[in-house]
């Protein structure tokens, strides 16, 4: 190997390469961080999602992501290091991302039939318009142009319904976005 030239001396198994032109996105490209209000904090402490708040949106390696990139094998979901055959578990993504991963399942009573409309009216105090709804997912921009500015005058029940909001948008938007990455 060249130290001029790093890399692998066969290019062919570069298979997933990205350019050093190319932006990596850890969302999609349209979104922007969601400053939260310092009222909002202890609710996101309480629901164990502070440390990840605060890494969600952090600068990505992009070296350490290419890296990974190349020795990632989809046919076994596997890394392929020098040292060996690696793959990623959940106590790896809890210490990466400081997410709790104890403690009881969060479970929905099958026998509410309550629509979606209906969910976010209870939760947020606002019901959705239709155009925002898809089945059973909002528009983001939506969620933050009606919960992203908490007003000076805010009592707790307003506090709490922009809490849910950012909690819905941490955990839908952020921790487990879809591949549109604009919808929760």
């Amino acid at each position: 190997m060249d130290p001029a030239a790093p890399g692998p001396l066969d290019p062919s198994v570069l298979t997933m390469q990205v350019s050093d032109t190319d932006t990596i996105y850890t969302r999609h490209p349209d979104s922007t961080p969601w400053a939260i209000d310092a009222r909002i904090v202890p609710y996101v402490q309480l629901a164990r999602l502070h440390d990840f708040h605060l890494i969600a949106y952090g600068r990505v390696d992009r070296a350490l992501v290419m890296a990974l990139v190349e020795r990632w094998r989809q046919e076994t979901h596997t890394f392929h290091l020098p040292t060996g055959e690696a793959t990623v578990t959940l106590l790896d993504i809890a210490v990466l991302t400081r997410l709790p991963i104890e403690g009881h399942a969060v479970c929905i009573d099958g026998r509410q039939f309550e629509s979606w409309q209906d969910k976010v009216h209870r939760l947020l105090g606002v019901r959705s318009p239709a155009e925002v709804t898809k089945g059973s997912s909002l528009r983001v921009t939506w969620l933050a142009q009606n919960f992203s500015h908490l007003s000076e005058g805010a009592d707790d029940a307003t506090v709490e319904r922009y809490a849910r909001a950012y909690l819905f948008y941490l955990i839908g938007a952020v921790l487990f976005s879809d591949k549109t990455g604009n919808r929760v």
